[in-house]
């Protein structure tokens, strides 16, 4: 099969892709720019007949775990998996992803050496694309795409996720603003942080700067207009019991 008749199977299917280069993308937002659109992947395609597909992980509300063999990372997954009737590929470098539903928490980069988790604004290289090795990736025959498709996320799995630490009221003003700038991953310029929203779904490029907080005054946002106090932004984004 053709990568442009593989694209549209895709788009057939619903599923927001994009083309790369190798494992880098090829559009000016990357994985920003996936889409399920016919017109516009035939034009991708037709444009990078041989580009490789990437397959959105948020835009399709898909994680995968993304097994790597140069860190053992087979090895390690077989010694904490408890089984996965899942969607399942090959990789050309002798990987493995597995493709799940998201089921929407935050998790760690990795959930051991060689055990990658990609979500979120991540994408993976999907079949029948060509690895740098010159290898094709592949779906597992008992487990294709299609066939079988991606399985919640099982309980055992989720004991990974990452839970957010809760906020100590009894801290004090400086501890305070260290945990919202770690907590919302802010970035100070001049006076003030900034960052992405927590209270909204960004939609367009560069929004994710127009969330400002100002630790002596408050936070605002700029996209839809939440705001408050340092206090009241805590109390919102935080498991703290107040």
């Amino acid at each position: 099969m053709s990568l442009l008749k593989a694209a549209l199977k895709y788009s057939e299917w619903g599923l927001a892709i994009f083309p790369l280069e190798g494992k880098q993308p090829l559009t000016a937002h990357g994985v920003k720019d996936a889409t399920s659109s016919k017109g516009l992947i035939e034009q991708w395609w037709g444009h990078w007949s041989d580009a490789n597909i990437g397959l959105a992980m948020g835009a399709n509300s898909l994680m995968a775990i993304d097994l790597d063999p140069r860190d053992d990372g087979i090895r390690n997954w077989r010694e904490i998996t408890q089984g996965l009737m899942t969607t399942r590929v090959i990789t050309g470098g002798g990987g493995i992803h597995y493709y799940l539903r998201d089921p929407g928490v935050k998790w760690p980069r990795k959930l051991a050496p060689g055990i990658d988790v990609q979500y979120g604004n991540k994408y993976v290289v999907a079949p029948p694309s060509i690895h740098p090795s010159g290898e094709e990736y592949k779906y597992d025959p008992q487990f294709r795409l299609g066939d079988v498709n991606p399985c919640e996320c099982p309980d055992w799995l989720l004991a990974f996720q990452e839970i957010p630490k809760p906020f100590v009221p009894s801290q004090g003003v400086g501890e305070r603003e260290d945990y919202l700038i770690e907590h919302l991953k802010l970035t100070q310029k001049k006076n003030r942080y900034w960052g992405v929203c927590p209270f909204h779904q960004e939609r367009e490029e560069g929004l994710g700067t127009r969330f400002s907080v100002d630790m002596d005054i408050g936070y605002h946002c700029f996209s839809c207009g939440a705001s408050g106090s340092v206090i009241d932004l805590l109390r919102r984004t935080t498991q703290g019991d107040f």
